[in-house]
């Protein structure tokens, strides 16, 4: 009888020459990694409980996933989502707090809650929450406050929070992100307001990414002109 795919790539991790505990980053795509009975917490089993970087990328991996990420990757640094069917809460991610210093959510339409429980994740320099939520169901939207960024020693250097309809701010609250703050992409954010002058105070700004919908639909107003001081775009 055939085995399962998840017991073949059991026994595949077990079997192998490579020392578990020497593997430091593991990535999968389109289902390398074990499809539909994924089990994040059997990497810590067999010894990938010092996994730094993780990547998924349309895989079939659904249910709280970002829980069992936090629970069984401690040390993780890098975590990269997308176009799964994990539906889960960022308020998950907690205990990664102390280690997390990029978060790629890509198309998962069932991941939601607030982006102000990313505050006391102090080490993250690149959070990238792009065309997620929005799956119907209400709790699965992507809410929250930019300005929430600005409330503890966050030093982050990328924000791409593209088609997160649901978040809302005004652009003057990033400024005490001037010093680190690289990449800003808010396309589609109609609920993020302000003039556009108010992001000549990022003066280490290199990738800066609207939609004429944040100007025609959305809070934002000012002329383009006035981000010429920007002279890193």
């Amino acid at each position: 009888q055939r085995q399962k795919p998840y017991q073949e790539h059991q026994d595949n991790l077990l079997t192998s020459n490579i020392p578990t505990s020497s593997i430091r980053s593991l990535m999968g795509t389109f289902g390398r990694l074990p499809v539909g009975e994924f089990s994040l917490r059997y990497l810590a089993s067999v010894g990938l409980g010092g996994l730094v970087r993780l990547e998924v990328r349309f895989g079939n991996i659904e249910g709280k996933a970002l829980a069992d990420v936090a629970a069984s990757l401690p040390r993780l640094e890098d975590l990269a989502f997308s176009g799964t069917g994990v539906e889960d809460d960022l308020a998950s991610l907690a205990p990664l707090a102390a280690s997390l210093k990029k978060l790629d959510l890509y198309c998962c339409h069932k991941i939601g809650g607030s982006i102000a429980s990313l505050v006391f994740f102090t080490k993250l320099v690149k959070l990238r929450i792009s065309n997620c939520g929005g799956s119907g169901n209400e709790s699965n939207h992507v809410v929250g406050d930019i300005s929430s960024f600005s409330k503890l020693d966050m030093k982050l250097e990328e924000i791409s929070l593209n088609l997160c309809d649901r978040v809302t701010g005004h652009l003057s609250s990033l400024h005490s992100l001037s010093a680190y703050l690289k990449k800003l992409a808010l396309y589609k954010c109609r609920g993020i307001s302000g003039d556009l002058s108010s992001l000549s105070s990022l003066t280490r700004l290199t990738h800066l990414e609207l939609g004429s919908d944040n100007l025609s639909h959305g809070g934002l107003v000012g002329e383009l002109s006035s981000l010429t001081a920007l002279t890193c775009l």
